[in-house]
């Protein structure tokens, strides 16, 4: 399972009864909207939508393998075309997620060209982001992968894409969700963000369940005003994807069963799961993995939403 999905070193243990600090007897005290069992906090990273040369030629050579030749052209020229290229799927995840009565979180780079992990300038997206933001999808920042250190340099960024968007942004999320605590805490809760999403270590100082959101401590603050939303499953190399796409019908059940039971723990804690499915797995068996995970979601009666509903939901119910 571990070759599909990458779970948080800290949710080893999370299918054990003691892993939250709401415990199963006292689920009934969380209240979700509409008479919702549970939560599923959905997120996904943008930080690459223009695929690599090496990408393309192999993609378009497995896709033409497989004898989907159709494909295998339209990778091959999605580099000149927004409609060929199969990273602006925006669409197709929003309109997945609706008929499953659920709604996300698209989190998005602001970088400058030359700088690690450029791939798009934020300001050549302004439709897609007017389009993901009309329909009610939430638009968040993602960090880069250099350190986090300097507030006046993340307040700038932030702005940017505020001014592209023509709305604030609240959510912030790194691309390997480890921060170095309290100090990341504080940078964002002074550069206007009202919650993050971040790998949970229980056993911390910050205290914090792996299972529901809370609010940053730190030894000389008691209190940050950040929520932190505990990730617990981040995608790795789902079929379909360009990272892999040799995992075996057998991975791809191991992982479902690992998920599935994770899902199931939370149901009967009414706890909130955070579940990370960046935009480059979106397609193809990706898409069918992902679209089995709503499915079964929906059926047990989940929240499936945005970070910043989770949080807007939580800061109500502890107020």
């Amino acid at each position: 399972m571990r070759d599909i999905l990458k779970i948080s070193p800290q949710q080893r243990g999370i299918l054990k009864p003691q892993f939250s600090e709401l415990s199963v007897n006292n689920s009934s005290i969380l209240k979700y909207p509409n008479g919702k069992k549970f939560a599923v906090c959905l997120v996904h990273d943008v930080d690459v939508i223009y695929p690599s040369l090496s990408d393309i030629f192999y993609s378009s050579f497995r896709y033409m393998k497989k004898g989907s030749i159709n494909d295998g052209f339209k990778m091959f020229f999605s580099r000149f075309s927004k409609k060929l290229n199969p990273f602006f799927n925006f669409e197709k995840v929003i309109e997945l997620e609706r008929k499953y009565g659920a709604t996300s979180g698209f989190y998005f780079t602001v970088l400058n060209k030359g700088e690690k992990g450029y791939n798009y300038n934020i300001s050549d997206l302004a439709c897609e982001l007017k389009n993901i933001r009309e329909n009610g999808w939430e638009i968040g920042f993602l960090g880069s992968q250099n350190p986090l250190c300097d507030l006046k340099d993340i307040v700038s960024r932030k702005m940017k894409l505020e001014d592209v968007l023509r709305d604030k942004v609240v959510g912030y999320g790194s691309p390997y969700y480890y921060f170095s605590t309290p100090e990341t805490w504080k940078l964002l809760d002074l550069a206007g963000f009202e919650y993050a999403i971040a790998f949970v270590d229980p056993g911390s100082h910050l205290g914090g369940s792996r299972c529901s959101p809370f609010r940053a401590h730190d030894i000389e603050k008691k209190e940050i005003y950040i929520i932190v939303l505990p990730l617990n499953i981040l995608d790795c190399n789902i079929p379909g994807s360009f990272t892999n796409a040799n995992s075996s019908d057998i991975d791809i059940e191991n992982s479902w069963a690992y998920i599935k039971q994770l899902i199931d723990q939370m149901s009967e804690c009414s706890g909130v799961l955070t579940l990370h499915f960046s935009s480059i797995v979106m397609m193809g068996e990706g898409l069918e993995f992902y679209e089995r995970i709503l499915s079964y979601c929906s059926k047990k009666n989940s929240w499936m939403t945005s970070g910043k509903e989770v949080m807007e939901w939580w800061v109500s119910f502890h107020t």
